[in-house]
């Protein structure tokens, strides 16, 4: 090992040498090209040359024409190669010397560290609680800040800075008091204010220009992990739950209504019900109804009047109810013309 004295070392910055493409970490000829201090068609020759399977090349090297700088303010189209952390050490066994073995270690540690990053970014973004409002997945601020490492703050701050750029309903929702207490049992605390949930989209915009390291791979975590995926805290409106109750009771009196409807026809079946009619316009009394079912006509009748007292403040909300509304007001017109109420 070469004595202490005479070890070089290098301090590269990992933001300015490494980058996140898919998922992985890579670096690109051109940046080994400079850090080695070697020009970028040596690099890209020693690649050509590289004594690899077809397999190994596939998983670790990609390649693309970007425009360079070459000088002089003048510009040329180039191919520029991506690697993983294997296709990098593959391709610098063979640079020597002091410098080399520096650059190399900077490298390594490079990797390592934002390695490191990504599965840090991945297990808070694991961590969040997931929230569904409106039937949307829904962040706060102080998600957005946890999930992309920043100060608490910071999300505030740049959705306020561009407000603008956000609609009501599409990119945000406002959280007044009438939630308060949904959000809190999810543990989300709302201050007096309000309080701001982004949706997807406005989870995009507000990050869109975000350039920590590894801010590319939290966006892609968040878009996969979070904002795809169905379930978690949903926390109902409370005009949601307002609206679904009054469907849900506008529903379940049209089936009542209409079970008590087949009960009052049921029995005007089994009754002549034109003779009834004849016997009471002369002041008789309708037979054929036995004694045991009038409680249960009475009760039916009374129960549907009931109902139809109830509906008739909803109908006019609800044209699907207007003709349950009818039937019952017709049968209730019959047994009063029976004489049963």
């Amino acid at each position: 090992m070469t004595a202490q004295s005479t070890i070089q070392t290098i301090s590269l910055k990992p933001q300015d040498i490494i980058s996140v493409a898919n998922d992985q970490v890579r670096t690109t000829s051109l940046k080994v090209a400079e850090a080695f201090g070697k020009q970028h068609k040596h690099v890209l020759d020693r690649l050509g040359r590289l004594e690899c399977s077809p397999e190994f090349a596939s998983a670790n090297f990609s390649a693309d024409v970007q425009s360079i700088d070459i000088g002089n303010g003048a510009k040329r189209n180039s191919k520029i190669y991506q690697m993983t952390k294997d296709g990098f050490m593959f391709l610098v066994m063979g640079f020597t010397g002091k410098k080399a073995a520096a650059v190399k270690e900077a490298y390594i540690n490079a990797f390592n560290w934002m390695a490191d990053q990504l599965k840090e970014r991945e297990d808070r973004v694991g961590q969040l609680p997931k929230i569904t409002y409106w039937d949307k997945p829904v962040v706060t601020f102080e998600m957005v800040d946890e999930a992309h490492g920043r100060k608490i703050g910071h999300a505030n701050r740049r959705f306020y800075d561009n407000r603008a750029r956000f609609v009501l309903g599409e990119d945000y929702f406002k959280i007044h008091a009438a939630d308060k207490a949904a959000f809190e049992g999810v543990g989300v605390h709302v201050p007096g204010r309000g309080l701001i949930v982004l949706t997807r989209s406005g989870y995009d915009k507000l990050v869109a220009k975000f350039a920590e390291p590894g801010a590319d791979f939290t966006r892609q975590q968040m878009r996969e992990r979070y904002f795809a995926v169905q379930g978690g805290n949903v926390v109902s409106p409370a005009l949601m739950q307002a609206y679904e109750l009054c469907v849900k009771w506008l529903t379940i009196q049209k089936y009542a209504v209409s079970n008590e409807q087949k009960i009052i026809d049921l029995f005007a079946w089994r009754l002549d019900v034109d003779d009834w009619g004849e016997r009471l316009e002369k002041g008789g009394s309708p037979d054929g109804l036995p004694l045991q079912d009038q409680p249960k006509l009475t009760e039916a009748v009374d129960l549907l009047m009931q109902r139809v007292q109830l509906e008739g403040a909803a109908h006019a909300h609800h044209d699907y109810m207007k003709e349950s509304l009818r039937c019952a007001e017709r049968e209730i017109a019959w047994a009063k013309r029976w004489q049963l109420i």
